[in-house]
């Protein structure tokens, strides 16, 4: 598909119906869609050992930026309330801790294997 695509641009480009400039920009196109191909195939040859590390590394970035958000939103709540007196603020922090969204990320991370060490860490 690829080759098809320099053969028209060459051709193309000796016929004059294009630029030099626009033969240049499209043949730099044509590279990179090559090599995000040959990526793409790299990706999909790693073995199910690194497939499974993989998935385990964006899962528990998942949780970090999830408790990370959480965290967030209690700070951004109680800080509200302190600074301006606003009631909602108030019942928006006390909603969160009651959810448990927090204890329910915290297991989540404890399940992927997480150490009371490393919850220290993260405190």
């Amino acid at each position: 598909l690829l080759a098809c695509f320099l053969i028209v641009l060459l051709l193309v480009k000796r016929l004059r119906l294009i630029s030099k400039k626009l033969t240049l920009i499209l043949l730099s196109a044509i590279v990179v869609v090559a090599i995000e191909l040959a990526l793409l195939g790299s990706i999909t040859v790693l073995n199910e050992e690194q497939q499974s590390r993989a998935s385990w590394k964006l899962r528990s970035w998942k949780l970090t930026v999830e408790a990370a958000q959480a965290d967030h939103l209690l700070q951004a709540a109680s800080r509200e309330f302190v600074q301006s007196g606003n009631m909602r603020a108030y019942h928006r922090y006390w909603d969160e801790l009651r959810s448990g969204h927090a204890d329910q990320i915290l297991e989540k991370q404890y399940a992927m294997g997480l150490t009371d060490d490393e919850h220290h860490l993260l405190e």
